[in-house]
């Protein structure tokens, strides 16, 4: 299980991708431009990081949290928010 930390509007994006960024933690990867692609939102590994944790490090790298839902809504990379064509990672 996952809490999700939401930086910006999904609706932001013309595509969303998530993939691996660290260890315990996967990134959800927004696409506005063929050139420019930003963190939409980040999943932390619930087993490696406590709700605390996960706002702590947000903080700590200067991330901004708009929205965080915590591990027990069940979020997983397979239930990342896409819009219409959006391809999901493998």
């Amino acid at each position: 299980m996952f809490h999700k930390v939401v930086l910006h509007p999904a609706e932001n994006y013309m595509e969303l991708f998530e993939r691996y960024y660290v260890p315990g933690i996967r990134g959800v990867y927004g696409v506005k431009s063929r050139n420019f692609v930003e963190f939409q939102a980040l999943l932390f590994d619930s087993k490696k990081y406590s709700e605390k944790q996960a706002k702590d490090w947000c903080e700590k790298h200067s991330m901004k949290i708009i929205e965080f839902i915590p591990a027990e809504v069940e979020i997983t990379p397979e239930t990342v928010p896409s819009k219409k064509g959006a391809k999901k990672a493998k």
